[in-house]
């Protein structure tokens, strides 16, 4: 099933429901998860974007338009983590451990 099990909710009160419940603003399907997997999103300073890893790609969405989609991508071969600097304008870290024997790049 492709339930949407993955969600990043708003907490500010100016984007509450009336009931005063946080608004989910975004929402994708996640197989599976682990501990050295998390956090799944990451955030930059401004919360202008959203940043998620996704089979060999750091993908980019704009926060005031989720709905949009992906707003930039990063290719990198053997992707297994990555973190985003803190900063007006952030940098992506990324890590590709060793590959049948011959070293990560």
């Amino acid at each position: 099933p492709n339930e949407k099990n993955l969600k990043v909710f708003a907490l500010r009160s100016q984007d509450r429901d009336e009931s005063g419940n946080p608004t989910e603003v975004y929402a994708q399907p996640q197989k599976q998860a682990s501990q050295d997997m998390w956090p799944l999103y990451q955030f930059d300073q401004n919360e202008e974007h959203m940043y998620r890893s996704v089979a060999n790609e750091v993908h980019a969405i704009k926060t005031a338009a989720y709905g949009d989609g992906i707003a930039k991508k990063l290719r990198v071969k053997g992707l297994n983590t990555f973190a985003i600097s803190k900063g007006p304008e952030p940098k992506v870290a990324v890590y590709c451990p060793e590959s049948k024997g011959a070293p990560g790049s």
